[in-house]
């Protein structure tokens, strides 16, 4: 995060220049004002039923009065804010940058052009029985679905589950508050997890023999009795695990939705270049190296 600071910074003046017409459109008023950013949900206007978390920027005067309305303008994190005119440019890690001019709203001038693999549960990520097809979508979630075909090399839409496909099984073992969760638990106990590191997925063997689960920084395997088998590091959140419906013995095709990397023999993955917070080295917060099992101890 800090390191695209002063990229934000330097393209700060730039991004102006080349949005001064876009800032003309607005009406001027104080130039002197102040941001702050936070999260709210906010209701799409074309999908009424639905709500989902905004990353807002808040307005105040410089006595610290708050100047109109939050504005929404980001699906994910804004890391910095630069002042540009009587606005303000922003920029947030789908990647996206942007403009809020004074009054009005934020207007996105750039947006992701990579995969969101964020919470890839259910039929948001889906396998074919001999996991050599993934079905996942490219957007938050289910949103914008394609099917990925291994062998073939292709990659084509998929607005329907194909009905062979099975998501993770999540039931049949006694584990519970696995989702976005740091304190996962298997019969009441809790799962082992580094300090801060937080359980985002889950998946059940077919046959209830073991069970995996992702989190921000690895991919867990255990036996049916809660005992971990092995753990594998990954470059960023694993916001979903599958076996495939013939996983029986080991080792077994596993498949990883993953918000950046690729996986090992043992399991594929989605990637999407993005930021994952981790605390830095020497940090309590940081996970001590990983001992990697032989293939034979993994399930």
């Amino acid at each position: 995060m800090l390191a695209l600071k002063p990229i934000v910074t330097a393209f700060a003046a730039l991004l102006c220049a080349l949005a001064a017409p876009v800032l003309a459109q607005e009406p001027a008023a104080n130039p002197r004002i102040a941001l702050v950013v936070g999260e709210q949900t906010y209701r799409d206007q074309a999908l009424p039923t639905t709500a989902k978390w905004r990353n807002f920027l808040r307005r105040f005067d410089t006595a610290g009065r708050r100047k109109g309305e939050d504005v929404a303008a980001s699906d994910s994190t804004i890391i910095d804010i630069q002042p540009c005119g009587d606005g303000f440019a922003f920029a947030a890690t789908d990647p996206t940058f942007g403009l809020l001019p004074e009054q009005g709203v934020a207007k996105k001038l750039q947006g992701p052009r990579t995969a969101n693999m964020s919470a890839k549960l259910g039929s948001a990520f889906a396998l074919s029985p001999d996991a050599a097809s993934v079905r996942f979508g490219l957007g938050f979630g289910e949103e914008k679905p394609v099917l990925f075909d291994l062998a073939a090399a292709s990659l084509t839409d998929s607005p329907r589950l194909p009905p062979e496909f099975l998501s993770a099984k999540v039931d049949g073992l006694p584990v519970t508050d696995w989702r976005n969760n740091a304190s996962p638990k298997f019969k009441g106990a809790k799962l082992a997890l580094e300090e801060h590191d937080i359980t985002r997925s889950l998946a059940i063997r077919p046959d209830v023999s073991s069970f995996a689960i992702g989190t921000s920084w690895s991919v867990r395997a255990y036996e049916a009795t809660g005992k971990e088998r092995w753990k594998d590091p990954v470059p960023g959140e694993a916001w979903g695990v599958d076996f495939s419906a013939t996983a029986k013995s080991s080792p077994s095709p596993m498949t990883t939705a993953r918000s950046a990397g690729c996986a090992g023999a043992t399991a594929r993955s989605c990637s999407r270049s993005s930021y994952s917070r981790r605390p830095a080295n020497g940090s309590p917060g940081r996970r001590p190296a990983t001992t990697w099992p032989p293939p034979a101890a993994r399930i």
